[in-house]
């Protein structure tokens, strides 16, 4: 009986000293809901960039592009010359210098008169110069001959006509004397005038003089009065007076080598002029290249009319001092 005690002690004894010696082992429990939740945090660390601070703005600071929202601006670039450029063209708003038109800086003004031997810049002569006239039959006074036999073609020699005739648009017009005494607003001085006309059409036109004995190197001018009769309706135009008229693009013109072709490249012309029912003078200067001049009347209108009529008179080529 006593031994049998004494084993159920020793047995107690045994446990509670077994039971000592575990209590006093450090315990290393981990949660597995707290494993889990570590590893997605480190998972979603990984994997979230880095935000850079935002700075605290400046509330009084100028907008920089980057505030704005967009690309920097292009620079906008000062029009030429002044004014206020208006986006790319340079348009002004107004208060641009004077003649600086499209922010265009003006042309530098023409050079005096009188300056010939530093800028070659002859002093016009007066329109029509005085002078001793060169030319025969400058007044047109007749007589009136038909050139080549052809009775439509009427000039005083030595006038020569020409013309061109191509049978469609422009074609060959009839010469005559203009009579100055039932018409006397076609002749500007003496009884006749050159006229020539064509009616219901249009041409290019006109007649030449050949000048002999002239100094090479002499300064010529040549000049002649011209009027024009336009008329669309001749119903409309009652006492010679123009109605819807073309323009007569008329012109005078010098040929220093004395030559005759009308398209010749030597030629020096005057401006065009649209005397319409009046007298009006034209002028061209050149210089003499030999011992024969030519001088031409042109007219070439633009439309065709019922009525087309081109009338010159008082015609000079003087030698200029």
């Amino acid at each position: 009986m006593m031994n049998r005690r004494f084993n159920i002690w020793l047995l107690v004894g045994l446990l509670a000293l077994a039971a000592l010696a575990c209590g006093s082992l450090p315990r290393q429990t981990v949660e597995p809901s707290a494993a889990v939740d570590e590893a997605a945090t480190a998972a979603a660390a990984a994997a979230t960039p880095t935000l850079r601070p935002t700075a605290t703005i400046d509330p009084l600071a100028s907008p920089t592009p980057a505030d704005a929202g967009g690309p920097p601006p292009t620079p906008t670039l000062a029009a030429p010359g002044g004014g206020n450029g208006d986006g790319a063209n340079g348009n002004n708003n107004g208060d641009a210098p004077p003649g600086g038109d499209n922010g265009v800086a003006p042309p530098p003004p023409p050079p005096p008169p009188g300056n010939e031997g530093e800028t070659g810049v002859r002093p016009p002569a007066s329109c029509p110069a005085p002078g001793t006239n060169r030319l025969q039959q400058g007044d047109f006074a007749g007589p009136f001959e038909p050139f080549s036999f052809i009775t439509e073609l009427n000039v005083p020699p030595p006038w020569v006509p020409w013309y061109e005739d191509d049978g469609r648009v422009n074609l060959r017009p009839e010469y005559k004397p203009a009579d100055g005494i039932n018409y006397p607003y076609r002749v500007r001085s003496g009884v006749t005038s050159q006229a020539y006309f064509k009616s219901f059409g249009q041409f290019v036109a006109g007649l030449y003089q050949q000048v002999v004995n002239i100094q090479p190197g002499s300064r010529l001018q040549f000049s002649a009065w011209g009027q024009g009769w336009s008329c669309e309706d001749f119903s409309q135009c009652a006492g010679g007076v123009s109605y819807n008229p073309s323009n007569m693009l008329m012109r005078v013109g010098i040929d220093p080598f004395g030559g005759r072709d009308h398209l010749s490249r030597n030629i020096v012309w005057s401006g065009y002029f649209n005397p319409i029912d009046r007298w009006e003078v034209q002028c061209v200067e050149t210089e003499a290249m030999g011992s024969v001049a030519t001088v031409f009347l042109w007219a070439s209108p633009n439309s065709p009319r019922e009525n087309q009529d081109v009338y010159w008179d008082d015609a000079s080529l003087v030698v200029l001092p």
